[in-house]
């Protein structure tokens, strides 16, 4: 019988996990059509003794093909192949198949698809948006998760708290509200693991396909992405020094108004108190729910925090976005929405329905940690650390480039604008950049209509050294493009 089967059926006792082994190799063979329909296989007792293993492990893989479909047996008859496999796959079995079907994705997929290749790990200097996760308060936070994790109540690990566990959601009012000048109940506080998921989940619940949303002009990627792919019309609003530009009434009537008042991304401008109530008024005109993304405005270096506009607002029409990633780590998946009470709910039994659902010993962590005053000593100490490291950046850049680019201070958050000469391309200088070790986003790509150039270029990552390397290799980046144009 072994030379029947010999290379067909095949069992190493040497590599272990014999039943899978025996189970793994008939499956195979009959996927393969190397045993047919039909085919009369050995006794469990015969196939014991022709690979010296238990008989038990042999009737375990046999109970499992047939409980499959892939032999058929009944008592007192012989085991064979079963007839129902006639028909065999189109690739080999067991071996992974990478080629892509030829229609693997819908459009709205491929609207999703991120449009930035990530930065390899090294390149520190000047990764935007990224925090320094090396400074993560690891002991107060395990004391925190640690003692979550033996001491969660029943309710909470049910399908009760979906939309997050009521200990976080006070917590999380208790500090917006009083840091942020936010003012809500926690009933309207929903946790999703992410601004992203939370921008997604609210243009799917509030916006039809084909409904119409105002953009920031330049403005966050990943925004323009989940509104782009929920099928909302994207209209791009200007901003300049003052923020968001409120529109004037010819334009579309919104459903939805994306906006970063108090740290517009990427320009790092803050809406003036006249034009926030000017964008409401409108809001409140047109029917229309604005996003408020507040994304890193815990760390402001000059002056406290600017008030959100939701507080302005009484949450009417607001939706206030707060995420955690910034100010402790992305890896943490943990973002939240404050929404108004009339779509709170709506939006809450929405992330039931889709699963966008934060770990529950997460979020008890979390809220042990706020409650703690552990996140507030971690802001303290973040502020101080990005703030100096903000400096080395201004004066590196400014010392380096000089002429080169135009360097505004930002009053807070994790990244800077390096504008360049109109004409310039971004893009090229950003590949280049990044053959030198150098990470930096072109300014250009986050426009919808016309662009400027410039370097997005965040400080919060690199240490004081990796700066001043940093700006020396874009100074020398810079030159050479400058000259390559002009002898062009």
């Amino acid at each position: 019988m072994r030379d029947t089967l010999a290379g067909i059926i095949e069992v190493d006792r040497d590599q272990g996990g014999l039943q899978e082994q025996l189970y793994n190799s008939i499956k195979s063979a009959v996927l393969s059509g190397r045993l047919p329909s039909g085919t009369i296989l050995p006794s469990t007792r015969s196939l014991s003794r022709t690979f010296s293993i238990a008989r038990t492990t042999v009737i375990a893989a046999f109970d499992r093909l047939k409980a499959e479909g892939y032999i058929e047996a009944s008592h007192g008859s012989c085991t064979r192949i079963a007839s129902v496999h006639d028909e065999r796959p189109l690739h080999t079995p067991g071996v992974p198949d990478l080629s892509p079907p030829a229609r693997h994705a819908s459009a709205r997929g491929l609207l999703l698809q991120s449009k930035d290749p990530p930065s390899a790990i090294e390149m520190r200097a000047f990764r935007a948006g990224v925090p320094d996760v090396s400074q993560f308060p690891h002991e107060d936070w395990s004391r925190c998760l640690s003692g979550r994790s033996r001491s969660l109540r029943v309710h909470d690990l049910s399908y009760a708290s979906l939309a997050g566990i009521p200990e976080l959601r006070q917590a999380i009012v208790d500090h917006v509200s009083e840091l942020r000048g936010v003012v809500a109940h926690s009933e309207q506080v929903i946790i999703v693991p992410s601004t992203q998921a939370a921008i997604d989940i609210c243009a799917r619940v509030l916006m039809d396909a084909g409904e119409v949303a105002w953009i920031e002009d330049p403005g966050y990627l990943g925004a323009r992405a989940a509104l782009n792919a929920s099928g909302a019309r994207l209209v791009a609003v200007p901003c300049d020094e003052e923020g968001l530009v409120v529109p004037n009434p010819h334009l579309p009537a919104p459903r939805l108004i994306y906006a970063t008042p108090s740290h517009q991304y990427p320009t790092g401008a803050t809406m003036s108190l006249q034009r926030r109530v000017a964008l409401l008024n409108l809001a409140e005109q047109l029917d229309a729910f604005i996003l408020e993304d507040d994304y890193d405005s815990d760390f402001r270096y000059r002056e406290r925090p600017i008030a959100a506009l939701q507080g302005i607002d009484g949450g009417r029409r607001v939706i206030y976005l707060g995420t955690f990633s910034k100010v402790l780590a992305p890896g943490l998946h943990v973002a939240f929405l404050i929404a108004p009470p009339a779509v709170a709910k709506l939006i809450g039994d929405a992330i039931a329905t889709t699963g966008q659902i934060v770990s529950v010993h997460i979020q008890a962590a979390l809220a042990d940690f706020i409650r703690g005053g552990y996140l507030r000593t971690h802001i303290r100490k973040m502020r101080t650390c990005y703030a100096s490291r903000l400096d080395c950046a201004i004066g590196a850049l400014a010392h380096h480039c000089g002429s080169m680019a135009s360097i505004k201070k930002p009053p807070g958050g994790l990244q800077l604008c390096a504008e360049l000469p109109d004409g310039y391309d971004d893009v090229a200088i950003c590949a280049e950049l990044a053959r030198v070790g150098v990470a930096a986003m072109p300014l250009s790509r986050f426009f919808l209509g016309p662009a400027r150039p410039g370097l997005l270029l965040g400080f919060a990552l690199p240490q004081e050294n990796e700066i001043q390397t940093a700006a020396r290799s874009i100074a020398c980046v810079l030159r050479t493009y400058s000259a390559e144009r002009r002898a062009g």
